[in-house]
């Protein structure tokens, strides 16, 4: 009598392991792209923090106490191998997998602790004198500028370090009733402004 018509196989039918492979859409190959250069400038730029603490601390002793320098160098000095030795690997393993929402949060939680770190010690070593004023200047405007240079394709990442680093030593410069240290807060307003909407122009 009548048969019925063979279908034909889908290769949704197929086991899972052999399926054919999924094909990356352009929002994951663009986001893979901009994490892997985020990551290519941050193993430049994390290592290069390692010169700056014995410059940052020579340049303090020329004025201003010191005190607890050794414990915030160790703080810092730690995040180059907690980069290179927790961060980039598990950024390998979450990039091989597309897990690009993870990768954002992992890059700006590392980002957020480094502006942190540097941020404290903007704090901690602050002082109106006017040698002090301009080396924690220098370091701030230096790190707002390294940031505006490796991370602007990544907004979270620019918010997650710059906040951190900058608005605690705005604030602490704008408070003593003394013109330098509020042409330096504003100083560095600006250069924080410029580094935000660079980063949105660029996102």
């Amino acid at each position: 009598c009548c048969t019925t018509p063979r279908r034909r196989r889908a290769w949704t039918d197929l086991p899972t392991d052999r399926r054919p492979a999924a094909r990356p859409t352009q929002a994951t190959e663009v986001a893979r792209a901009q994490f892997e250069m985020l990551v290519r400038n941050a193993k430049r730029g994390v290592p290069a923090s390692v010169l700056a603490v014995p410059l940052f601390g020579m340049a303090l002793h020329l004025g201003g106490p010191t005190d607890g320098f050794a414990h915030w160098a160790i703080a810092l000095l730690a995040l180059t191998p907690v980069y290179f030795f927790i961060v980039e690997p598990q950024y390998r393993r979450w990039a091989a997998r597309g897990n690009f929402e993870n990768v954002a949060r992992l890059l700006a939680g590392y980002s957020a602790v480094f502006g942190a770190v540097w941020g404290l010690g903007a704090v901690w070593f602050f002082s109106a004198e006017p040698v002090r004023l301009v080396v924690l200047t220098v370091a701030v405007l230096g790190n707002l500028t390294a940031l505006l240079m490796a991370t602007t394709i990544h907004l979270r990442s620019v918010y997650s370090f710059s906040l951190p680093l900058a608005l605690p030593f705005m604030i602490l410069a704008a408070a003593p009733d003394d013109p330098l240290a509020w042409i330096v807060a504003g100083a560095v307003l600006l250069m924080l402004l410029i580094v935000l909407m660079h980063a949105h122009a660029n996102h």
